[in-house]
């Protein structure tokens, strides 16, 4: 889930920069650097302020596995609607909107989850046992993250790669995005087959060996 969950960050993160920087006729929002960097700089900024607070409310009141199934769903709805927002290409204050809102809730709902499967790697395990368990699974994520924006940017080039600008959803440029749904939508299906017991962290089990004396 964690090498997953790197995947599907690093994909959509290179998808939506190259998204907004690609023409109008293939899809795109044909942004600059400066558009670019405003759209990614605002969410993060206020991310920095709503994440923590409302992370900690939400882990405390639904547990850990409940709060990366809700904003792994936020997440795979967002990832979907991103590339439509070009609709509202026309109309600039709906349109900035939309990047600013849905990347927001992407960037709050993209922290907490892995915030949730770090907690579920510590969890699985013994302390002792805590930094070779995440040793190995950052190292999974770092392999999965690495791979991740060559297929998905490659998967963006083909589905763009019409001269005569005909290609038809769902193969058009959206498909990409898709891609990325469907993977972290894997994450919300993997998260019905952990056990409870791992909202909270493992306990080494007690002695029941009693000393007599005599």
């Amino acid at each position: 889930m964690f090498g997953i969950s790197g995947f599907c960050i690093i994909g959509f993160s290179e998808l939506s920069s190259l998204w907004m920087a690609t023409s109008l006729n293939y899809g795109g929002l044909s942004f600059d650097t400066d558009k670019i960097g405003i759209t990614l700089l605002v969410p993060a900024i206020l991310s920095i302020i709503l994440q923590p607070i409302l992370f900690s409310r939400l882990e405390r009141r639904l547990g850990g596995i409940l709060t990366l199934q809700a904003t792994i769903l936020i997440l795979v709805v967002t990832t979907v609607m991103f590339p439509f927002i070009r609709i509202f290409h026309s109309n600039k204050s709906i349109m900035w909107f939309l990047l600013i809102f849905l990347g927001l809730l992407r960037m709050i709902a993209d922290i907490s989850s892995r915030s949730c499967i770090a907690l579920f790697i510590n969890n699985s395990v013994y302390s002792d046992q805590a930094g070779r368990v995440n040793g190995l699974a950052y190292s999974v994520q770092e392999i999965m993250r690495v791979a991740s924006p060559t297929m998905f940017g490659s998967l963006f080039a083909w589905s763009i790669n019409d001269n005569n600008h005909q290609v038809k959803f769902p193969l058009d440029y959206r498909l990409s995005f898709f891609a990325v749904a469907f993977f972290t939508l894997t994450i919300l299906v993997l998260s019905f087959l952990l056990p409870k017991s791992i909202n909270g962290p493992k306990t080494p089990p007690t002695s029941s060996t009693e000393v007599k004396i005599t």
